[in-house]
């Protein structure tokens, strides 16, 4: 048998112990949980908040139970078993869920340059991030977007890659939401193969022969129509010429 002094949950006067305290002991007084723990009244022992929340006061020595002793971490913040407090997620990272254990790194076409972020921003159009790994140093800058290079583009934010310009179009410039046509009475033939094929406007969209025109953005020529002509290269359809009185083509 025990004397009241010395149950356990119990200080030595025989009251039980507050909460916020506790006593495991028969001939000890109740004592203050540590930082990061929590009991309820008459407690053998203090009890740690779980991963993804904190102390309600940021204090050891929490009282009730966990649902009002321990508060969830809010999102775009994480902890660790027994902690004090939230930490924010580092760059690189986000988490978004409330009591979250752990952050997780931005995925492709995605970063975060600020501290304690919930969601990830996406590249911009005209830029790309291809990296698929949990290094977050790879994710925590607009910078780790990377400009599409010429001869391609992309015109979707949070893009993976950009795409070769398709035929009939160029691109001279880096970092392009969209490639530009080749004007009419030129043509590019080359469907979205070779970004090399795409870089240059001057060396890439080839005049039509005479005889033949196009439209904008074409990847092929078309002979002038029965009854006309042209007699220079790069020719548009407009330029096909009727044919003199006593002349065909």
């Amino acid at each position: 048998k025990f004397s009241c002094g010395s149950k356990p949950g119990h200080s030595k006067q025989g009251n039980l112990c507050a909460a916020g305290t506790s006593n495991s002991d028969f001939d000890k007084d109740c004592v203050t949980c540590p930082d990061g723990e929590y009991s309820a009244q008459g407690a053998l022992s203090c009890t740690t908040c779980g991963k993804g929340k904190r102390m309600a006061d940021n204090t050891g020595g929490g009282t009730g139970a966990e649902s009002s002793a321990c508060l969830n971490c809010p999102q775009g913040t994480y902890s660790s078993a027994g902690s004090n407090s939230c930490s924010n997620c580092a760059k690189g990272k986000f988490s978004d869920s409330t009591a979250a254990h752990a952050c997780v790194t931005c995925g492709p076409g995605r970063y975060s340059g600020s501290e304690g972020s919930s969601v990830c921003a996406r590249c911009p159009s005209g830029t790309y991030l291809a990296d698929t790994s949990n290094d977050e140093s790879k994710h925590d800058s607009s910078g780790d977007c990377s400009n599409c290079e010429a001869g391609k583009s992309n015109g979707i934010e949070g893009a993976t890659e950009c795409t070769v310009c398709s035929s009939g179009k160029y691109q001279n410039d880096v970092g392009r939401s969209q490639c530009d046509n080749c004007p009419s009475g030129k043509y590019l033939m080359d469907d979205g193969i070779d970004a090399l094929l795409h870089d240059s406007f001057a060396d890439d969209c080839a005049d039509c022969s005479p005889g033949q025109y196009s439209a904008t953005g074409a990847s092929f020529c078309n002979d002038c129509s029965a009854g006309k002509y042209s007699s220079s290269a790069g020719s548009s359809e407009a330029i096909c010429q009727i044919c003199a009185t006593g002349k065909f083509q």
